[in-house]
């Protein structure tokens, strides 16, 4: 579901081998990059831009990366930052879940 939102985001997605990447909308690049300390509700210029990059194994994301730059002007002040976070999406379909005797009983 995160990876259909972050794909979402992107302006388009080339395919090459088994990767998809493409570079994001200046608004998808903003909410991707959105800090928790409420950098995005003060007042300020901020330009933002970013790529994501889909590795694809056996029909499923196995890995995305998504990298973005910030570059924000506040109070005659500027700052740029860079960020980039990678995931990777391994033992799919292998979770087992064990049900209690006391659990079982009640559904019988």
């Amino acid at each position: 579901m995160q990876a259909a939102e972050i794909a979402a985001t992107a302006k388009e997605l080339k395919k090459d081998g088994d990767t998809y990447s493409g570079e994001l909308t200046e608004e998808g690049a903003k909410a991707l990059l959105r800090s928790g300390r409420g950098v995005a509700t003060l007042p300020h210029r901020q330009q933002c831009k970013g790529s994501v990059k889909f590795w694809v194994k056996d029909g499923a994301p196995g890995q995305i990366r998504v990298q973005g730059q910030r570059h924000v002007s506040f109070n005659g002040n500027e700052f740029e930052n860079d960020h980039s976070t990678t995931v990777e999406i391994k033992e799919v379909g292998t979770t087992k879940v064990e049900v209690p005797e006391a659990a079982k009983k009640k559904l019988t």
